[in-house]
Formats: structure tokens, C-alpha cells, sequence
């Protein structure tokens, strides 16, 4: 990873095939701008992907959550390379590969930038074994066993494991901003809600769900941690619209069901196994009337091991798209807090 301190000023897309989008959404073709744009990848210590165009630093947001190997090439020994937009190519190491929950392959290159394998490329790489299997490949007489992509290494499924987070430190945890998150903040009047039942799950300290308690909302707020719901029932004592749950938000009742006309998520999707995801944009789903809405912030970036556990535009749209929510806003360009700038995502969608 890089520590450079540039400070990009606008993002460069990539699309799921891993090209360059041009402001019209259409794939650049300029094979030297594809060698400028690979030959100058950083994934910096904040877990962002820049880049430099025409010498000026740019955010690279991939679509598919790194790089893409539109297709990949056998090389001597353990070192193979990947083959990319533009007649561009960077090397690997294939013990590296992992597996995410959705069989991609995916990786690190020999600099430190994360890939991603096309199914092209995923189909040429089984051709080019000896042998492979659900969790294993052969490469001349060598077995190499691949592991899952996400790595928890804590048991993050209990309700004593958060509360030790919330009790261990003196002031709000570091996924916490102890105020509303700016993007809701400025999207909050553009939505025009009437008075509204809003849903905040994994809603912690309640700062969030605040914003919207001040506006006039029914409010609820669902954690799993005692001690995250003390703390929000001190600090936003004055709202008498704020109900608030204790409980996994994998059991909740479903009297609860078919009650919101909007779900508000920031940073619980980060914080549970990958493995739950679709239960949760399913459980999203459940809580909400027909047409309510779903809005939320999402850690955009390669983050394997968490919590917190970053999630690419891929995922995230199959899971709303295989959940049957309808997109409405997908933005990037939101107001961040300090050190997020770059890695956020804001989705707006409907039943």
C-alpha cells in the first residue's frame, strides 16, 4: 500500500469489466490513458484505489470491487499474470487467490492492488490447471487450497462481543460520528417526507436516527448491544419518538413486519459476517410497506477482514436486485466525514 498524501479531487469508474467510463458513461478505448492509469495504482493505507490521469490525482472506483482480469496467463512457477482493458497486464501470484461468497476469484497484485477475476478469465484459469476441486486447484503436481475472502477473526455474532466494544472505550466507538451522517443530513429535505414510521437497525448510539426523530419521525432503533442503547437513550432523552429495541436484528418480531415507511442503515451491513448479507437486505425488505424506502451508506472499498468489511457496487447490486427493491439514487459524491472521503456509497431504493 501507498502513504501519499495526494488528495484526489474526482473519481475515475471502472465498470464491471473493468474499463474506464468517460462522464457519458462510455468506455474510454485510449490505450495510453489505460497504461497511465495502471502504471500509476496505489491502494493507499486508507483503503482507497487512485490513480493518475493526465497528472492529476483520481479516485478509482471499480464497479466489480478491484481491478478487472478480462482474462489471465500462465507464467513459470507461482507468478501469472493478468490481463487487462487497454493491452495492459500486471502479475499475481496464484497461492494468493481466494474465493468470495459468490466464486469470483479475487486477489492482490504483486503491488498491492486488488483484482478481481472476470468469469472469462475465472473459465481460462480452470483450463490451465491440472486439476481443481470446490476449494482447491493443482499447478504442475502443486496443491494449492484456497480460503474464503472474508476473514472474521472475532466471534462478532454475540451481543456480549459489542457491548465489550461500546463499554471498552471512553468516547464513541471509531464507527460511530456522535452526529447524523452529512449525507443524510443533506439529503433528508430533498425527500420530502410526510410524517413518517423510519427503522434504524445496528442503529448504535441512535445519532443517525436522530435526524430524523428532530424531523417529526416515528422513530425505532434496533441494536444488539445494551450498553450502545443506554447510551443513546441518555443522549436523546428528549425524543419522545424514539422507540428503542434490544435485540438481534436477525430475531425480530413479526409483528414489525410490512410497519416502516423507511429503513435507514449506516454501518450495520459492515459490521455482520458477509455470509448474512442477504438475510439482512431481506429482513430490509420485510420491515418496510409496499413502497417504502430503503436509505443507507455503504463502505464502499476492498476490505476483507472486519469488522468493519467493506463491499463492492457488485454485491450490492445483486443482493437489492435479487431482493427485488427498485434503485433510485446510487451516488458517490456525498459529504464524508474526515477519512471516509472516497469509500462511501449512498443508495436510495423502493419496495
Amino acid at each position: 500500500m501507498s502513504n501519499e498524501d495526494s488528495n484526489p479531487s474526482r473519481n475515475l469508474f471502472l465498470d464491471e469489466e473493468g474499463y474506464a467510463l468517460n462522464k457519458e458513461g462510455l468506455r474510454y478505448q485510449d490505450t495510453e490513458l489505460y497504461k497511465e492509469l495502471f502504471s500509476n495504482l496505489r491502494f493507499k493505507d486508507n483503503l482507497t484505489l487512485e490513480t493518475t490521469i493526465g497528472g492529476s490525482p483520481v479516485y478509482l472506483k471499480p464497479f466489480a470491487g478491484g481491478i478487472v482480469a478480462g482474462q489471465v496467463e500462465k507464467k513459470t512457477g507461482e507468478v501469472w499474470s493478468l490481463l487487462l482493458p487497454g493491452e495492459q497486464s500486471l502479475n499475481f501470484k496464484i497461492g494468493d487467490l481466494k474465493a468470495d461468497p459468490y466464486d469470483r476469484f479475487r486477489g492482490y497484485t504483486l503491488e498491492g492492488i486488488p483484482f478481481v477475476f472476470s468469469r472469462k478469465a475465472q473459465f481460462a484459469f480452470f483450463d490451465l490447471v491440472d486439476e481443481f476441486g470446490d476449494d482447491f486447484f493443482i499447478v504442475d503436481g502443486k496443491k494449492y487450497v484456497m480460503k474464503d475472502y472474508y476473514q472474521c477473526p472475532e466471534n462478532i455474532t454475540s451481543e456480549d462481543f459489542w457491548t465489550k466494544k461500546y463499554s471498552e472505550m471512553d468516547d464513541a466507538p471509531p464507527w460511530e460520528l456522535n452526529v447524523p451522517h452529512p449525507a443524510f443530513v443533506e439529503i433528508l429535505p430533498r425527500l420530502k417526507l410526510q410524517k413518517s414510521k423510519v427503522i434504524n437497525l445496528g442503529c448504535g448510539s441512535g445519532n443517525d436516527l436522530s435526524l430524523f426523530a428532530e424531523a417529526g419521525h416515528l422513530c425505532t432503533g434496533v441494536d444488539f448491544s445494551s450498553r450502545a442503547l443506554e447510551n443513546a437513550k441518555k443522549k436523546y432523552s428528549k425524543f419522545q419518538n424514539i422507540d428503542w429495541i434490544q435485540t438481534d436484528i436477525f430475531n425480530l418480531s413479526t409483528e414489525l413486519n410490512n410497519t416502516y415507511d423507511l429503513v435507514l442503515e449506516h454501518t450495520c451491513f459492515a459490521a455482520i459476517l458477509p455470509e448474512n448479507r442477504l438475510k439482512l437486505v431481506q429482513t430490509w425488505k420485510k420491515l418496510l410497506r409496499e413502497k417504502g424506502f430503503f436509505l443507507g451508506i455503504f463502505f464502499n472499498m476492498p476490505k476483507e477482514v472486519g469488522p468493519p468489511f467493506g463491499v463492492s457496487e457488485w454485491e450490492l447490486r445483486h443482493l437489492f436486485e435479487k431482493t427485488g427493491f427498485n434503485f433510485l439514487i446510487w451516488n458517490h459524491e456525498i459529504p464524508s466525514p474526515a477519512g471516509r472521503s472516497g469509500k462511501e456509497l449512498l443508495v436510495l431504493c423502493q419496495k
